[in-house]
């Protein structure tokens, strides 16, 4: 199993300088180097399974199950997380039992058993879950995508804390799920660091799904337990399957509009956050050639590995921002969320 003691980069979450060129101008910014936390266990995701982790001792459960796609980070990190032969660790792929890719490779390398499920029926996972894992002798704790939940905002203080002196203006990273920008929000606010700002530059087109997620984050009612993760999916797809049939699909879409609206001005109103959904490259892991030259131009100039999944379109997202003068490079603070090469 994973060893914290030898990540000394996860207590400290110092920052250093680094240097960019882009579009032939070359700006100067500060990057927290969480890529620097471990190899594989790398980044935010590490700070978001210290928290599960650090909660876990009271919670029955004598395994590990979580979910992810097929290109999934978090699926590498947790089977090197957990990886100890004593323990069951499962996980559940999104995608077609033919998929595969290195993070999955990975997976199988580090002793995580890997079942796929198609994308229809990934809407009711928990169901899937419960039905077909959840057992007398097995009864795991599940971690859901990307490490998502209030557990996974704890390691977070650990990365505000090593930014000292320096109060950034902005905090930009590659968000999925939000709960990094939940956590640095949290931590934030904590420390009395009212004016800092989060952008979370969206990797896939799911801005309002991440809203939603930082306010159930925020409330702590992300339920961790099979059974209530079961409960509350269901409870969802049935309160919606009876207003379509109580009020008609046309109405349905209306009022869901009506709610996303209410729920993004609640969302500006509440946190200082911003989630930019405009730098997606096509979606999740998809990219284009402007983009993978960036990536490789920028890790051949700064000897920093930036993917073209998560952090490229986050370094892009602000580079960009200083062209334009929408952000300030000497208060702006990039947070590198890790990511396997």
């Amino acid at each position: 199993m994973f060893n914290l003691r030898n990540s000394k980069q996860f207590y400290s979450g110092s920052w250093e300088w680094a240097e960019v060129s882009f579009r032939g101008i070359k700006y100067r910014f500060r990057i927290q180097r969480d890529d620097l936390i471990d190899p594989i266990v790398t980044g935010n995701k590490l700070r978001k399974l210290w928290g599960y982790d650090q909660k876990s001792g009271w919670i029955r459960h004598n395994g590990i199950l979580t979910v992810g796609g097929a290109y999934s980070n978090h699926l590498v990190a947790v089977a090197a997380f957990y990886s100890d032969p004593r323990r069951r660790v499962v996980g559940i792929v999104r995608g077609e039992p033919n998929s595969d890719s290195k993070h999955l490779q990975m997976c199988r390398d580090y002793g995580m058993e890997l079942h796929f499920i198609s994308r229809a029926d990934y809407k009711l996972k928990y169901k899937y879950i419960y039905e077909n894992f959840v057992t007398e002798e097995f009864y795991p704790m599940v971690i859901p995508e990307g490490g998502r939940g209030a557990f996974g905002m704890l390691g977070f203080d650990y990365a505000v804390a090593g930014w000292g002196d320096f109060v950034p203006e902005t905090v930009v990273h590659a968000s999925a799920t939000g709960t990094t920008a939940a956590g640095l929000f949290k931590y934030v606010r904590e420390r009395g660091l009212k004016d800092t700002r989060i952008e979370a530059i969206a990797v896939l087109k799911n801005d309002l799904e991440q809203k939603r997620n930082i306010q159930k984050i925020m409330r702590g009612d992300d339920p961790y337990d099979p059974k209530g993760n079961m409960y509350w999916e269901q409870e969802n797809l049935e309160k919606e399957r009876l207003e379509r049939e109580k009020y008609g699909d046309e109405f349905y879409e209306e009022r869901k509009k009506w709610d996303e609206e209410y729920d993004s001005k609640f969302f500006a109103d509440r946190y200082n956050i911003e989630i930019n959904s405009h730098y997606i490259f096509g979606g999740y892991a998809k990219s284009t050639p402007e983009l993978r030259d960036f990536v490789t131009s920028a890790k051949a100039e700064t000897g920093i590995h930036f993917d073209s999944i998560y952090t490229g379109k986050a370094l892009y997202a602000m580079l960009e921002g200083f062209e334009s003068g929408r952000l300030n490079p000497d208060t702006t603070l990039f947070y590198h969320t890790g990511g396997i090469g």
